[in-house]
């Protein structure tokens, strides 16, 4: 993971109120406890790393997205990211630590990834297209975080639909201009 990432991520837990220590110094910690018996590997808590992405047909295109943490209830967190990335750039820390506490969501843009279609042209198209993806997942209110283009993604989201976005977060977010 990009350091910059690492570093503006870990900023934005903490603005987020979940308390997680430094991402670089983050190690899975392995509890004392008997070998698992296969049910109990059957029942293992999902994981960014092995949840699976799932398709939703919204506008004409089929979006590629994973979600985390349902149980948690409340508006999910929605992340954004930038240019030219997929789901497998986020880092599984990161999205984990994340789920451990909030709903979370994390989608291709159409075009990208695994996301049918063709890449949209500029940001309002890429807002509208998450627009979109959360209307027909039926969220009432999002919190949206959004890094690099992902947070003019989100910009452009609160200027189109303020309804539904609860809070934004973002950094290494250009103004556009022209």
């Amino acid at each position: 993971m990009n350091p910059r990432l690492k570093k503006v991520t870990t900023a934005a837990l903490a603005l987020l109120g979940l308390g997680v220590g430094p991402i670089a110094h983050a190690q899975p910690t392995v509890p004392d406890v008997a070998p698992r018996t296969a049910a109990a590997a059957g029942a293992e808590r999902s994981t960014w790393a092995n949840v699976p992405t799932q398709t939703l047909s919204a506008g004409g295109v089929e979006f590629a997205y994973r979600e985390l943490g349902q149980h948690h209830g409340g508006p999910p967190l929605v992340l954004l990211t930038h240019l030219a990335a997929v789901l497998d750039n986020w880092d599984p820390r990161v999205v984990d630590g994340l789920a451990a506490q909030r709903h979370v969501i994390a989608f291709d843009n159409r075009g990208v990834g695994a996301s049918s279609g063709s890449p949209a042209n500029t940001i309002e198209q890429m807002a509208d297209d998450a627009i979109t993806f959360l209307r027909a997942q039926g969220h009432a209110q999002v919190d949206l975080f959004g890094f690099s283009m992902g947070g003019m993604i989100a910009q452009e989201m609160t200027l189109k639909e303020i309804e539904p976005v609860q809070s934004l977060f973002g950094d290494c977010i250009g103004v556009q201009s022209g």
